[in-house]
């Protein structure tokens, strides 16, 4: 019955994650005229920074995970930066590729919260509200791109970390060297989305959002 139920929230979760790459264009535009995608950007990224500092660093208790968090957090910025300094065309696909990378593990991490229903909750909603504000960002840069092709692509590692997330939950281990990764990912990403100096954010939606996110972590 427990394998029903998380496998049914691991497809569920999968399919808003799509749903949030086909519906970014209607968002996009809906949002930006209430303003109410940087309040939920925002409080997305107090959300991604608790869990990260309270739940998947913590769990890094050897030293080649502290290594692979490191490597995950050094290949997405050099990315960044090579991207910046290339031309457009060809920084967007390169750019597709690592976001693939990290939308594919997003949801091969999935089972690490298996026996447990409310740290799964957790999860999907930290990682949701993450999502969402990458998302954003990245139909915002690049519309055409993201529109035919980005979405499916982005859809398309989501559904493949779904299937490895499943395959490989009865042997744990080998999902281990996968949260390093994603943690180094979520730190940069964090980051340069919530602390650069360009981006609107709203401060109190952040705060509010990483000090209440922190303590619900602490009661799952």
């Amino acid at each position: 019955m427990v394998e029903v139920i998380s496998g049914g929230l691991l497809g569920a979760f999968t399919i808003l994650l799509v749903a949030n790459y086909f519906l970014a264009q209607h968002v996009f535009e809906h949002s930006r005229r209430n303003n109410l995608t940087v309040l939920v950007e925002s409080a997305g990224g107090g959300i991604a920074a608790a869990y990260v500092f309270l739940e998947l660093i913590p769990e890094l208790n050897e030293e080649a995970h502290y290594v692979l968090c490191f490597a995950g957090f050094l290949l997405y910025y050099l990315l960044e930066k090579y991207i910046a300094s290339t031309g457009k065309r060809r920084g967007v696909w390169l750019q597709y590729a690592y976001q693939c990378l990290y939308f594919f593990l997003v949801t091969a991490t999935f089972y690490r919260h298996a026996e447990n229903g409310a740290a799964v909750a957790v999860y999907i909603l930290a990682m949701l509200m993450h999502v969402f504000s990458g998302t954003q960002e990245l139909y915002a840069a690049h519309h055409k791109p993201f529109q035919t092709v980005g979405r499916g692509l982005f859809s398309a590692a989501v559904i493949a970390g779904a299937l490895v997330a499943f395959y490989i939950r009865p042997v744990q281990e080998q999902e281990l060297p996968l949260i390093p990764l994603l943690a180094g990912f979520l730190l940069l990403g964090i980051f340069r989305r919530e602390f650069a100096e360009d981006r609107e954010i709203h401060y109190g939606a952040f705060v509010v959002a990483a000090v209440g996110f922190g303590g619900l972590l602490y009661l799952v």
